[in-house]
């Protein structure tokens, strides 16, 4: 029996600035001044208690423990505080109006008149949530026979008020409740040695496993709730321009914020009061075999379904038993006057994803200067949203979300090697292949007057450009159509990556190794980007993509020090 008592620190931060103390300028071909969410400055701090028992007794080999964070997050992020133009209509003669990169030099006045709307942050953007985290866990390997072998465990999870982070609000729209006090998740496993020569064994096992909450849906609430904040904004009208210089004349941001200067309703966002603790249910099955001394051949299914996943909602919006969408705000009032949206956080039963797969694997272990290894995948992955800021295409029906999701890519093969030559010289290979990966989906139009959506649905008699079998009639809303989510699959990927590597020594305990790689040797044209809204005539056209899995072939010499 041995036990272990581990106490840690951890303390984590970042800083973004913006180089450019100026309004963010936003023309429709380029964006001019620093970042509108800059300045972010993030601290975590964590202090972790955990306690480990073992105990070897007999057939069993047991593990008891549990673990206590407190985790704080701190720091300060704030949106549009130096201001922000969020359209122009035109681009400026960009050379006269921004001489030099200082911001005293802009000629703002010149592009006044094509300036559409302007908005800025006032009040309080801290950030201030403290966490406590509890775990408990015990398990038990039982060694049942010669040949099986039983995994059983059980584990315990709650983050403590992370739903309730003492966020005291007058308008009354948050709420304080507790956690979730019952995430309890068993886990059981097995290994069965078929021929007792540690030659073949198949194994398996299934457990529930939860998530871990994240800190930006309660950072949201505590700083766009408007009142600690507020996004103060400005537009062009027929008779008037702003005055980027001083948009909001002699007005200052604590007369807005006392409520002295009335500003426009507010969007707020908040964590839903019915939120959950997001968990999966993970299950495998497979099978591994030895042959000779080197390889080994081995195929797993696997499968998870997540459940409770989070989604977004618009709290504010009047449900329309007509067509099954929500009332139009511009025609119907909000349910709370005071507020626009109210943007939520929420995890309904409806939110989810499925994931299923064949894995399998021939790998050749090193040996007489060779090693190889084969992997294939079979998968299928379904899901009815992307994660905390996924707006559905209607939120009264998350049931119609469920769609193959944007990460479903049905096979993929992956082929490596290492073979070291003579004279310390050493070559590999990698090549992989993905079949087609599926992309989200739009329809340019918004024919219920909400904004925030991610929007399938579109008039009988727009034009359209994807398979008519992907548009089926609303069955709620005559007159109207709703396509398919992430229908569109984009083409195969494949590379090929070689290394030659040359090892000198030295002296005796240094060894230099110097290096030729060449990525995407044979510079297969591969795309991660499409335009996937399927109401305009380039729907499916590749786009640029710069991220280094799509990259045109390139070379690079390296050197590596060993000692």
């Amino acid at each position: 029996m041995v036990n272990e008592v581990k106490l840690g620190l951890n303390h984590f931060d970042w800083d973004n600035e913006a180089l450019s103390n100026s309004p963010e300028l936003r023309f429709p071909s380029a964006t001019v001044g620093g970042r509108y969410n800059y300045p972010q400055v993030f601290r975590q701090n964590v202090q972790q208690y955990r306690d480990d028992l073992f105990w070897l007794k007999g057939t069993h080999s047991m593990k008891l423990g549990g673990e206590y964070l407190y985790d704080k997050h701190t720091g300060f992020f704030q949106q549009n505080l130096r201001g922000t133009v969020s359209a122009f209509s035109q681009d400026p003669n960009y050379a006269a109006v921004f001489p030099t990169v200082d911001p005293a030099t802009w000629n703002l006045t010149a592009i006044a008149p094509t300036a559409l709307s302007y908005v800025q942050g006032f009040g309080n953007f801290n950030i201030n949530i403290p966490r406590n985290t509890i775990a408990f866990w015990a398990q038990d390997d039982w060694k049942v026979t010669q040949q099986l072998t039983l995994n059983l465990g059980v584990r315990y999870d709650n983050d403590l008020g992370i739903f309730d982070p003492s966020l005291k609000l007058a308008s009354g729209i948050v709420t304080p409740r507790s956690g979730d006090n019952h995430n309890i998740a068993p886990r059981i496993g097995f290994a069965y040695d078929v021929t007792n020569k540690r030659k073949t064994v198949i194994r398996g096992g299934a457990g529930i496993y939860y998530a871990d909450i994240q800190a930006n849906q309660v950072i949201d609430q505590q700083i766009f709730n408007g009142q600690q904040s507020l996004q103060v904004s400005v537009d062009r009208t027929s008779g008037s321009t702003i005055n980027l210089n001083a948009p909001f004349g002699s007005t200052t941001g604590a007369q807005f914020l006392s409520g002295a200067v009335p500003v426009a309703k507010q969007q707020v966002q908040i964590l839903g009061h019915d939120a959950h603790t997001p968990y999966s249910l993970q299950s495998s099955i497979g099978a591994e075999h030895q042959f000779g001394k080197d390889w080994t051949l081995s195929a797993d299914f696997v499968h998870w379904r997540v459940y409770h996943d989070w989604i977004r909602t618009d709290a504010n919006l009047l449900f329309n038993p007509a067509n099954g969408f929500n009332q139009s705000p511009s025609l119907v009032a909000r349910p709370d006057a005071r507020y626009t949206g109210i943007l939520a956080f929420t995890t309904p039963d409806a939110a989810g994803a499925i994931s299923d797969g064949l894995q399998m694997e021939l790998r050749k272990r090193f040996s007489r200067g060779l090693t190889l290894g084969v992997g294939y995948t079979l998968a299928r992955l379904k899901d009815s949203t992307t994660g905390p800021f996924y707006y559905p295409n209607n939120q009264y029906d998350l049931n119609s979300e469920w769609a193959n999701s944007v990460d479903d890519q049905r096979h993929t093969l992956s082929l490596n090697g290492s073979y070291q030559l003579k004279w310390g010289f050493q070559a590999s290979l990698f090549y992989h292949y993905g079949s087609g990966q599926a992309y989200q989906v739009t329809a340019s139009a918004n024919p219920f007057g909400n904004t925030n959506v991610t929007n399938r649905t579109f008039k009988t008699g727009v034009a359209t450009y994807n398979h008519p079998a992907n548009n089926l009639p609303s069955a709620t809303a005559p007159g109207y159509f709703v396509t398919v989510r992430d229908q569109f699959y984009g083409r195969p990927i494949q590379r090929v990556d070689t290394r030659i590597a040359k090892k000198f020594a030295v002296k005796e305990r240094l060894k230099l190794i110097g290096m030729f790689e060449a990525f995407n040797l044979l510079n297969y044209q591969n795309y991660g980007t499409y335009n996937t809204s399927i109401t305009t005539k380039s729907f499916g056209a590749p786009a640029q993509n710069t991220n280094l899995a799509y990259a045109a072939r390139m070379l690079q010499l390296a050197a590596r020090i060993e000692f």
